[in-house]
């Protein structure tokens, strides 16, 4: 009896230590199925930032070059080793800037952007009066300036990315500036231009860019797709400088 007592307990034992084993076996497929996850989302992840990164040397090159290449926020897709990149080429010259723009600047590309004549009127003085009068740029950042339409979020998501903080014009560029900004660059008496000191105000070089990989079965701007928002300087060689690496941001920007 005493023997089939130590059998039974012996057989226990191995059936124990099997479905601890198996258990174990269990844990280390998870554990292996995770790191290769987690080895596959950081391969893919340093092929983006590999793209993107061939995507500016390659702008930086054809801006510095002077090719044929848009400038007013149009969607340019590269191709680059790896795949595609989508970009937008905007010049900071085309853009409102919060900190310098004039009042009927303001006033117009409020308006351009669905922004009634109340609004329009009501927001360009709160920017007005939220930059005060010293010489020293008072809106460091984009946010700075979204303070000031907490009861208009809707407006805001839509003026957010025709603005800039390069440069210091007063004014903007017809040949640089969305369409859909156009109201707000040529809708300007002679009288309300300061030419003189335009050349003072340029903001050659400088530029607003937005890129994102292209993945299979994309177009070149499709809807839901992340941008990835820079600020970058053109330099003499070609390079481009980057800095300011904002939001990535949802969709399309018009």
């Amino acid at each position: 009896m005493s023997t089939d007592r130590e059998s039974g307990a012996v057989l226990l034992i191995v059936l124990v230590a099997l479905a601890l084993l198996a258990a174990l076996a269990g844990v280390v497929a998870r554990i292996s199925q995770s790191e290769v996850a987690g080895l596959a989302a950081d391969q893919a992840a340093f092929g983006r930032d590999n793209m993107m990164q061939s995507a500016l040397a390659e702008l930086g090159a054809r801006l510095g070059a002077g090719a044929d290449i848009a400038e007013d926020g149009e969607t340019t897709v590269l191709s680059v080793p790896g795949g595609k990149v989508a970009v937008k080429v905007q010049a900071a010259s085309g853009l409102v800037n919060p900190d310098y723009a004039g009042h009927q600047v303001l006033i117009n590309a409020l308006k351009a952007v669905g922004a009634s004549d109340v609004q329009a009127l009501h927001l360009a003085d709160a920017i007005e009066t939220g930059r005060g009068e010293g010489a020293i740029p008072a809106f460091h950042s984009l946010a700075d300036v979204g303070r000031l339409f907490a009861d208009e979020p809707l407006l805001w998501q839509k003026l957010r990315p025709y603005l800039t903080l390069l440069g210091k014009r007063r004014t903007l560029d017809p040949t640089t500036t969305p369409a859909i900004l156009y109201p707000a660059a040529v809708a300007l008496s002679a009288e309300a231009v300061d030419f003189n000191g335009l050349s003072t105000q340029s903001a050659k070089g400088l530029y607003e860019l937005r890129l994102h990989v292209v993945g299979p079965g994309d177009d070149k701007d499709p809807d839901g797709a992340l941008w990835t928002h820079l600020s970058v300087l053109l330099g003499r060689s070609g390079r481009l400088h980057v800095f300011i690496t904002d939001w990535p941001e949802q969709g399309a920007t018009r």
